[in-house]
């Protein structure tokens, strides 16, 4: 579970599928190259604490956009050692 806070609001995600993408090759032989593939990151909003005041439609749309990057970068922080 990983918990992102928007707006003073705590909101726990469960990230059911999460790829880190490949920077791929585009140096050496043209047989060996290949291009480069983004993130991918699947998750559901399992708590929304407190959430029904400020109307979880609003953060959809305020930060629907941002929404996968901001869990991204959570789930990241609570999973991966640097």
């Amino acid at each position: 579970m990983t918990t992102i806070t928007i707006e003073n609001y705590k909101i726990e995600v469960l990230v059911t599928h999460y790829f880190p993408g490949d920077p791929g090759k585009i140096n050496g032989p043209p047989e060996n190259c290949y291009p480069p593939e983004p993130s991918e990151i699947e998750y559901e909003i399992v708590t929304e604490t407190n959430l029904e005041e400020l109307g979880a439609q609003l953060i959809y749309e305020k930060y629907g956009d941002t929404l996968d990057e901001i869990v991204e970068e959570a789930y990241l922080e609570d999973h991966c050692d640097y």
